[in-house]
């Protein structure tokens, strides 16, 4: 199977990912106008991030296979950047520096959600060190990019999973937590689908880049573990979905 076929494939797989995601999103405002609840409507927004930077991963799968840009399609490795401002746009977004913008805004509001659940206030450093380096990684991944320089693109990628990792790891650890210290089953159904939903999060970016490495390494295409990583975001969805937000959870 050739290259162009496995992306292919990949693009059908990822706009599969989307419906669902679009009909639990529409399942998750319904729920929040009914009970107006400011959970929900966090979760609502952090989903709605994951399913922006879902859309950047598929278009950047449609530029290169549809897309009349020399130098952005397939075969274009030795085509330099035409430093314009449409490639500019085009570049970053097959190269998922978008995606990695709508991942750092939802590991934020993340973050968000965390401290409104389990602290009576922000933390004055942790607030700004969140804020600060999640800002850091905006500006790169905007601007530090060059098609010709590609250890940019793995630092690009470094950051980010730093960043989740940062997040998501006390908001798992907090949510099992809580988890193990309640005894009420619709409290402990609702924080056991926050920590699938954070471990799923965390999953996204950890089987992609064992994808990636297979890929360097082997020079194959897609692997299975690109499918578990598509896996992990439908199991986060889902997981937030049924134990959190279609119960009346009043966490």
């Amino acid at each position: 199977m050739s290259q162009a076929q496995e992306m292919f494939i990949g693009m059908i797989i990822e706009l599969v990912v989307m419906i669902i995601a679009v009909i639990i999103l529409s399942l998750i405002r319904k729920k929040y106008m009914q009970k107006r609840h400011r959970y929900t409507l966090l979760l609502f927004y952090i989903f709605t991030c994951f399913l922006v930077a879902i859309f950047f991963t598929w278009l950047s799968k449609v530029i290169q296979l549809f897309g009349n840009f020399e130098y952005a399609n397939l075969s274009s490795e030795n085509v330099p950047d035409p430093l314009t401002l449409e490639s500019f746009f085009i570049l970053r977004i097959i190269e998922y520096r978008f995606t990695f913008i709508a991942f750092v805004i939802g590991a934020a509001l993340s973050y968000i959600l965390r401290v409104n659940l389990f602290d009576n206030d922000y933390k004055i450093v942790e607030k700004r060190i969140i804020y600060i380096f999640g800002l850091f990684i905006i500006v790169f991944q905007i601007f530090f990019y060059s098609k010709s320089i590609s250890i940019l693109g793995l630092i690009a990628y470094l950051l980010l999973l730093f960043y989740i990792i940062l997040i998501f790891i006390p908001f798992t650890s907090r949510c099992i937590k809580s988890y193990r210290g309640i005894e009420e089953m619709v409290y402990k159904k609702g924080f056991l689908s926050l920590i699938i939903m954070s471990l799923a999060i965390c999953s996204i970016l950890i089987f992609n880049m064992i994808d990636v490495v297979y890929i360097v390494l082997y020079n194959t295409s897609y692997t299975v573990f690109y499918y578990i990583h598509l896996a992990s975001i439908i199991i986060g969805y889902l997981g937030a979905y049924f134990g959190y937000i279609k119960p009346r959870t009043a966490i």
